[in-house]
């Protein structure tokens, strides 16, 4: 499930930015970063704009997996509110 959330995150950030999605996924493929936001740790005090949109993808589902297993945080809450709201 995991995986699905992660893909269901990109196609919302097309959604929200239309083409410009493209590029963005395709920098964030290329990145060294790529995936990697840092875990819980990374979150604070940032926005998920702050993030690539591969680094969306994970935060997104990460975020699910720790409300599922009753163990999200307010950083991670928060994250998933701006997905919500198309923040990205």
């Amino acid at each position: 499930m995991r995986w699905l959330v992660h893909e269901l995150t990109h196609v919302a950030q097309y959604e929200a930015v239309g083409s410009q999605y493209l590029g963005e996924a395709i920098a964030a493929q290329n990145s060294s970063a790529k995936y990697n936001y840092g875990g819980p740790a990374g979150l604070v005090g940032k926005n998920l704009a702050d993030f690539n949109r591969e680094q969306q993808g994970d935060i997104v589902a990460d975020a699910y997996v720790a409300l599922v297993n009753g163990s999200i945080n307010s950083d991670q809450q928060r994250m998933v509110t701006q997905a919500k709201n198309s923040q990205f």
